[in-house]
């Protein structure tokens, strides 16, 4: 877990000095998100909301690094006294390919960690609340499309299936991408 954290510490360093000395674009990235768990995550956890924000750096034209981070709260489940629910904390960094330079098509993948919460409560007889937490090694891979907006934005629609042990899932954003 200390070597990942690591990693992916030294890749959010190496996209902010770059940034100050790089010669290509910088932008913000600010998004909802929405994400479909699959799987036996998808039999315990309901459909997942939540924001994120990124930060991206043009390497080349084609080629774009982002780093991303956000929050997911999973629906759950209700039994009576007895119910339970999901949250999630992705940390991400990775690289967009655009298919040509003025193409808004591109593909996307990333490497990083997710934080995954539980919570649970009972409100019967002497009523009680539980949690646990596991930080989980993951990846992503995707689509998106971008659609300009003035002379510096863009609205950023991406897809990505998300490889997370046993907690995969869809996810879906939203954003609104802005240069510096």
């Amino acid at each position: 877990m200390k070597k990942l954290l690591s990693f992916v510490v030294i890749i959010l360093l190496s996209f902010a000095m770059s940034s100050t000395f790089g010669q290509g674009k910088n932008y913000i990235g600010i998004g909802a998100n929405l994400a479909l768990p699959m799987g036996t995550f998808g039999d315990a956890a309901g459909m997942g909301f939540g924001g994120s924000a990124s930060f991206e750096m043009e390497f080349t034209p084609n080629i774009t690094g982002i780093a991303s981070a956000g929050y997911l709260k999973f629906g759950g489940k209700d039994f009576g006294f007895f119910s339970y629910d999901y949250d999630a904390i992705p940390i991400m960094a990775g690289i967009k390919y655009y298919f040509t330079p003025a193409n808004p098509f591109y593909a996307i993948g990333q490497i990083g960690f997710q934080i995954f919460n539980a919570n649970a409560s009972y409100t019967g007889p002497f009523g009680f609340d539980v949690s646990g937490s596991s930080t989980e090694f993951a990846f992503a891979i995707g689509a998106g499309y971008e659609v300009p907006v003035g002379t510096n934005g863009a609205i950023d629609l991406t897809g990505t299936f998300n490889i997370v042990s046993d907690l995969n899932y869809i996810g879906i954003r939203a954003a609104y991408r802005f240069g510096l």
